[in-house]
């Protein structure tokens, strides 16, 4: 097993800047770099892909984010260039840019997001990803709605390393669907019951491990 864990973010300030994501991902990286490290791994890259507009006004921000050595890149992440040298990775994906698939850990390009890459949508990505919700409302404050709460929790627990590999609350979900109904018929959406349903799943398979 390769020593090296990658953590990637998409999207991290937040289409302005203004109300980014900062101090959510300082403590997700808390959690994460604990529970990487408990699972054997020894050294550990983050990489923030962010659209070159939005940093350029806001070089205060990319300092903040590359204080601990980590990596800063003025663009879109972009799946077809930008190759992750190990299955041991995951994306959070704050910018909605992938889309999940039937098939545990395989995505699809969102062209719906905010981007300029010409990347067509029929396009199958091996990448583990984490996202739930469009997280606009949290910001540097202290208020926190319940629901935003649970989403920010979801991508705290959200996945784990078990037997050396990446799980995903969204590969459980996957695997315990029933036949007649896929992932793509229920995207992750704002009423939280996909999400609510591969949440609750991704709990019970953690208890059972």
């Amino acid at each position: 097993m390769s020593n090296t864990f990658y953590i990637i973010t998409t999207g991290i300030l937040n289409n302005d800047g203004v109300y980014n994501y900062i101090n959510l991902y300082n403590r997700l990286y808390n959690i994460y770099r604990k529970r990487i490290l408990n699972a054997g791994f020894s050294n550990i890259v983050v990489t923030h892909y962010e659209d070159g507009r939005i940093s350029s006004r806001h070089p205060e921000l990319v300092q903040q984010l590359t204080t601990n050595g980590h990596q800063f890149i003025d663009r879109y992440f972009n799946p077809i260039i930008d190759l992750i040298p190990t299955d041991n990775h995951i994306i959070i994906d704050f910018a909605h840019i992938f889309l999940y698939t039937s098939t545990p850990g395989v995505v699809t390009w969102n062209v719906g997001a905010e981007n300029d890459l010409p990347i067509d949508q029929s396009s199958k990505f091996k990448l583990h990803t984490l996202y739930t919700d469009y997280l606009a409302n949290y910001t540097t404050s202290n208020y926190i709605t319940s629901n935003m709460e649970y989403n920010v929790n979801l991508l705290e627990n959200g996945f784990d390393i078990i037997n050396g590999k990446v799980v995903t609350f969204v590969d459980v979900l996957i695997k315990s669907l029933p036949s007649d109904i896929t992932v793509e018929s229920m995207q992750l959406d704002s009423s939280g019951q996909c999400v609510g349903i591969g949440y609750a799943m991704w709990l019970e398979n953690k208890v059972t491990q």
